[in-house]
């Protein structure tokens, strides 16, 4: 039996829309990581500092006379991620159920900014292992291993190299994850 087109649209917009806000998001917590650890991004290759600021821009600038950063922590960036994330759960909430849900969506999008920033990490050291084992384009290998320091640094200080590889990213990752399912235990918890 196929699906209604009701339903069939309600899938389409829902896949559409989820795909553009992961998107956006990630580039806005891009933005706010590459301010945190004082990454300029116009110095990452002209163009992609560019692109993220070009489609950020609009959302992120507002913000900022809002909203200040503390020190190098660009609350703009995450705030527009977070707001960006509330309104695709508003979408997702009145595609699937015909109407708005209550606070407990604020909570829940909380959890899903804190995943997305563990995705984003994870992306980044499972990218930058892949480019140390490949020989790949120097200043791409090189702004991963900028973008990646600082994260791994705390897991180099007490994991030694082993015959000379460095397990550290290993390490980060099965942290990583681990983080990830108790966040999302907690979630549940709170949700119930």
């Amino acid at each position: 039996m196929l699906p209604d087109s009701r339903e069939m649209l309600t899938q389409l917009l829902l896949f559409v829309s989820q795909t553009l806000v992961s998107f956006f998001t990630a580039l806005l917590l891009f933005r706010f990581y590459c301010q945190l650890i004082k990454l300029n991004l116009k110095w990452i290759g002209g163009n992609i500092g560019l692109f993220v600021f070009k489609v950020t821009d609009w959302l992120v600038l507002p913000l900022k006379k809002i909203i200040p950063a503390i020190k190098n922590i660009d609350l703009s960036s995450l705030t527009a991620a977070y707001v960006v994330l509330c309104l695709y759960s508003f979408l997702k909430y009145l595609l699937i159920t015909g109407n708005f849900s209550d606070a407990g969506i604020f909570v829940s999008t909380c959890f899903e900014l804190i995943s997305a920033c563990i995705s984003g990490v994870t992306g980044m050291i499972f990218v930058s292992a892949l480019l140390s084992w490949f020989s790949a384009n120097e200043q791409i290998k090189n702004l991963f291993e900028v973008l990646v320091n600082p994260l791994l640094r705390p897991f180099r200080s007490f994991i030694p190299m082993i015959a000379g590889v460095d397990i550290s990213p290993l390490a980060a990752l099965l942290f990583l994850q681990v983080l990830n399912i108790l966040i999302q235990g907690i979630r549940v918890q709170l949700m119930v």
